[in-house]
C-alpha cells in the first residue's frame, strides 16, 4: 500500500514539474484528490467515535462524487483506496465503487456509486447509493432503486441479454453484524434515462420466483458464490445447519461440501440443485 501511495505521489510531482495542459490538469486534479481520499479514509478507519466517522465519511461521498463526475476518472484505477470495492460491468457500460463502515454494534452500513461515463468527453453519470438495508422487510421480492439500495461489496458482474434488455447480475458480501454474514445475487438493469433499477423477477428457486436471492451464513465460515464462465453457471455452496436441532436459524449454517447453481435460460436464472462442480 506504501508503494501505491509513492507511486502516485511520484507522478504527481513529474506531472508538475514538466508542465501540465487542460486534459493532464484533470489527471493532475484526479491524482491529488485520491491522495486526499486516502488520507481520509486512512483517518475514518482509526476513529472509534461514530460521529467521527459519520463527519469524514460525509467529506468523502462529497468529494468522490465530484471526482468520478470527471470524464478520465472512469478509466483510473484508484489503486491506493483499498477501503473500496471498484468493478466495471463486462461492456465496460459503468462502474460500481462500493465501501463500508461497520458500527460498535456489528453491524454495516454500506455507500457507493454507480458510475457511467458519457460521449464526447461530457461529465460522467454519478449516482450514489443509499443504503436502506435495515428498512427492507422483504428483500427477496421487491424492487429497489438507489435510494432504496439493498448494501453490498460487489464483487462481480454478470451481463446477459434478453429481448433487447440488458441484465446486470451482480453478487455481493454484505458482513451484516457480529453472528452471521450474507451474499447476495441481485439483478440491475437501467431505464431508458439510465435510472438504475434493483431487483428483478428472473430468479427461480425452491419453487419461488425472486428478485433477489440473499444467503445468510455463520459469521466465522466462508461461502463461495462465483460465476464459472465454462459451465455459464453461477455455482455457490449448499448451506446447512451444523446441527439438525439449529435448522432455520441461518446464524448457525455452513457450506456443507456440496454446490448448488443457477443456469440462465430464457431470460431466467435457473436453480439447479446438487451440482457435480468437476461436471457443473
Amino acid at each position: 500500500m506504501k508503494q501505491s501511495l509513492q507511486n502516485i505521489l511520484f507522478i504527481f510531482f513529474l506531472m508538475l514539474s514538466f508542465g501540465v495542459g487542460a486534459q493532464d490538469a484533470s489527471f493532475t486534479k484526479i491524482v491529488k484528490t485520491e491522495i486526499d481520499l486516502y488520507n481520509k479514509f486512512t483517518a475514518l478507519h482509526k476513529y472509534a467515535d461514530e460521529a467521527q466517522k459519520d463527519m469524514v465519511n460525509s467529506n468523502i461521498l462529497e468529494e468522490l462524487e465530484s471526482l468520478l463526475a470527471l470524464p478520465m476518472s472512469f478509466n483510473y484505477p484508484f489503486d491506493s483506496l483499498r477501503w473500496i470495492g471498484k468493478i466495471y460491468s463486462p461492456d465496460l457500460k459503468f462502474r460500481l465503487i462500493t465501501w463500508n463502515i461497520p458500527s460498535a454494534d456489528g453491524t454495516h452500513t454500506y455507500y457507493g456509486f454507480i458510475q457511467i461515463p458519457q460521449k464526447k468527453g461530457k461529465p460522467c453519470l454519478v449516482i450514489r447509493l443509499k443504503d436502506r438495508s435495515l428498512e427492507i422487510n422483504t428483500p427477496e421480492t421487491d424492487i429497489l432503486s438507489a435510494e432504496t439500495w439493498w448494501g453490498a461489496l460487489y464483487y462481480e458482474i454478470i451481463l446477459n441479454k434478453y429481448k433487447g434488455v440488458r441484465m446486470y447480475t451482480l453478487i455481493g458480501l454484505d458482513l451484516n453484524d457480529r453472528y452471521s454474514n450474507k451474499k447476495v445475487i441481485d439483478i440491475l438493469t437501467f431505464n431508458d434515462d439510465n435510472v438504475p433499477v434493483f431487483g428483478l423477477p428472473v430468479l427461480q428457486m425452491d419453487g419461488k420466483t425472486k428478485n433477489r436471492v440473499i444467503f445468510e451464513f455463520a459469521e466465522d465460515v466462508v461461502m463461495t458464490i462465483r460465476y464459472n464462465g465454462d459451465s455459464k453457471m453461477i455455482v455457490f455452496d449448499h448451506l446447512s445447519p451444523i446441527e439438525p436441532a439449529l435448522r432455520n436459524n441461518p446464524r448457525f449454517y455452513a457450506p456443507d461440501s456440496s454446490y448448488d447453481g443457477f443456469r440462465f435460460r430464457k431470460g431466467i436464472w435457473e436453480y439447479v440443485p446438487d451440482l457435480d462442480i468437476r461436471n457443473p
